[in-house]
């Protein structure tokens, strides 16, 4: 199978270290003011490449900080830190940019029956935009509950101001909400990280109620049919399939594959087979449908790897 891959930065070696020397800080971070200028070769510079079905990147195209990935409408979509990059499906141009204040430490990118869905994970809020990046409905954490950041301080954030160009550090977030989508009645699931929750979300009144617990730090959760998802449990190295009632009001495991990792970032699952990404250790997975192995594609040790989806999907 061959695929699009994000690479979210690409100085992970000297990444690991920091992270275990700041593990257990517990001073609060300060917010940092970035601006909107960085270019690819800024740390912590990233990627997006074309794989092919050998496992070698045949395309790359140099972005900062690219983290979801979505095929719509014969482009490819990609979600950075302050914007949406439209870029043809070879890599080759860039067509246009969808940016707006609320744009900040985008994650995943899905669609909606009215556009698109967005998870700007570093103001923990969803938020839907047309295509052309009009706002048409938005959902703030710190608005239904959320307010206490990871560091238990209560988190106060401006709706009107602009947000790109800052830098809220994760302990800042009081989800850290990476991912969502819309279900066929138009609700929502949300993946809570700091929580380990994943939530339905009533659009209309935007209050939540937990589906899934005790996952540890889940992402990238995706509708496989109307009564399915899939969701990763990151910590575990899982990649959940779910089943939902008819009414999306309770969920089940329904089956699960295990990946040597703790750190798996997506799971990607057409029927037939999955596509898991180690965010730890650069690689790749390729399972069939009962969780056999069918090959690992490895890559530059310092890539830090987020999302994959099939080049046809």
């Amino acid at each position: 199978m061959s695929y699009y891959l994000s690479i979210e930065l690409t100085d992970l070696v000297a990444r690991k270290v920091r992270w275990r020397e700041k593990a257990n800080s517990k001073e609060p971070p300060p917010v940092e003011w970035l601006g909107t200028a960085q270019s690819a070769t800024d740390p912590p510079g990233g990627y997006v490449v074309m794989v092919n079905d050998t496992g070698e990147v045949e395309r790359s195209l140099p972005l900062w900080g690219p983290e979801g990935i979505l095929v719509d409408q014969g482009c490819l979509l990609v979600a950075c830190p302050w914007d949406i990059k439209v870029i043809s499906l070879d890599l080759s141009q860039m067509h246009r940019v969808l940016s707006g204040p609320w744009c900040n430490y985008l994650h995943s990118l899905r669609r909606s029956h009215r556009g698109l869905l967005v998870a700007a994970t570093g103001i923990d809020a969803i938020v839907e935009i047309s295509r052309e990046g009009e706002l048409l409905w938005a959902w703030w954490a710190t608005e239904q509950g959320f307010r206490t950041d990871f560091l238990g301080g209560e988190r106060r954030l401006d709706k009107e101001m602009d947000h790109r160009g800052l830098k809220y550090d994760t302990k800042t977030h009081t989800t850290h909400v990476n991912s969502a989508v819309e279900l066929p009645d138009g609700s929502l699931l949300a993946t809570l990280s700091h929580q380990g929750y994943l939530v339905r979300i009533d659009r209309k009144t935007g209050r939540h109620s937990t589906l899934l617990e005790d996952l540890g730090r889940p992402h990238c959760v995706r509708v496989f049919d109307e009564r399915h998802i899939t969701v990763v449990d990151t910590r575990a190295g899982e990649a959940l399939l779910v089943r939902l009632d008819r009414h999306y009001a309770r969920a089940r495991v329904a089956g699960k594959i295990q990946t040597e990792t703790t750190y798996l970032h997506d799971a990607h699952f057409d029927g037939k087979t999955w596509l898991l990404v180690d965010g730890l250790h650069s690689r790749v997975f390729h399972a069939d449908a009962d969780g056999r192995m069918i090959r690992v594609d490895n890559f530059d040790a310092d890539w830090g790897l987020y999302e994959a989806i099939p080049s046809t999907h």
